[in-house]
């Protein structure tokens, strides 16, 4: 079905990568979520970009940050740097730059030499210089046992890359779980890409929402993690997912959903079917089913295809919705 229409509007609840909506960015006016401060902060520097010029600081940031040597002995440094244990997340010099960057950008908000914008384009650009040099292997739920080279190089601060749509349509962005938001915004189309697995992302990213927030959180001996219950999303849980699923449905007030889910996890594709059809425009179902290579885990490993379905509905009108539960 084509629903490429200029006017609409795409909701993008769980935009964590921002792939897709920057996709669609050109077509539809954006809303993303993300229940992950980080991701916020990430998604308003490359979807409502600053003009860079800084005029209230008077100086150049990035110049500012890589021409000095100024460093800071404090949160970073002193849970997630080796100075006093094996806690290989990051060197001990980059741990101390990271350090003062995200004090120095607290400090200049505080002291209204930058916007709240401006607050978030530069917290963006420092969690992307991070990931330049964090020891680990993709995600933060652990380090590396020994040192990736990359990792012991000086830490640059660099700007991030953004994707505007050239004020073509204002975009909004949120920063709460999706299903305290969902009766709350009523568009055109709701996109899903919900977490298919245990893993929790706030976990997997607990770093990066620490210095994100630069909230000085309790750490967790035995993990090194911040307290992330939350933030957990109940896609990633057994006993929640199926019934937050059919909740989120039953009650998005939009014209068309769209879900993308992955083949191997804790939803079948014959439940997601049956409750879409549930809620749909009669004759509106679409399910594709795109194949693609992944790692391959314990439940992976089990199935000879492992791929991707794309399902779509139209939806009905709220008060046209009448289902009793069997």
């Amino acid at each position: 079905k084509n629903i490429f229409i200029n006017n609409y509007t795409f909701f993008d609840a769980f935009s964590w990568t921002w792939a897709v909506w920057n996709f669609f960015k050109d077509k539809y006016k954006i809303i993303a979520n993300d229940s992950l401060f980080c991701s916020y902060v990430i998604t308003q520097a490359k979807l409502n970009p600053i003009d860079k010029k800084f005029k209230k600081l008077n100086i150049n940031p990035f110049d500012y940050f890589n021409s000095n040597d100024i460093c800071l002995k404090w949160f970073v440094y002193n849970n997630y740097s080796t100075w006093w244990s094996d806690r290989k997340y990051f060197s001990e010099e980059n741990a101390m730059r990271i350090d003062f960057i995200r004090e120095k950008i607290d400090e200049w908000l505080k002291k209204e030499k930058i916007d709240e914008f401006e607050y978030y384009y530069l917290i963006a650009c420092l969690l992307e210089s991070i990931s330049k040099v964090s020891n680990v292997a993709g995600v933060y739920w652990s380090f590396l046992s020994t040192w990736d080279s990359r990792a012991l190089k000086i830490m640059k601060f660099i700007e991030i890359e953004d994707f505007s749509n050239n004020n073509l349509f204002k975009n909004e962005i949120h920063n709460e779980l999706i299903e305290l938001l969902i009766e709350d915004i009523k568009w055109d189309i709701l996109y899903l890409d919900p977490p298919y697995t245990k893993n929790q992302y706030s976990t997997q990213y607990h770093i990066l929402e620490t210095i994100a927030l630069n909230d000085k959180p309790e750490i967790f001996w035995k993990t090194w993690h911040r307290e992330v219950i939350s933030k957990n999303s109940k896609f990633s849980k057994d006993w929640n997912v199926h019934i937050e699923f059919e909740r989120i449905i039953k009650k998005a007030n939009f014209k068309y959903i769209v879900l993308s889910y992955n083949s191997v996890w804790i939803m079948s594709k014959e439940f997601i079917e049956r409750v879409l059809k549930r809620y749909w425009k009669e004759n509106t179902f679409e399910c594709r089913k795109i194949n693609y290579k992944q790692y391959l885990n314990s439940k992976a490993e089990k199935k000879e295809e492992h791929f991707e379905y794309l399902f779509f509905i139209e939806k009905k009108d709220l008060n046209q919705i009448s289902y009793k539960s069997p």
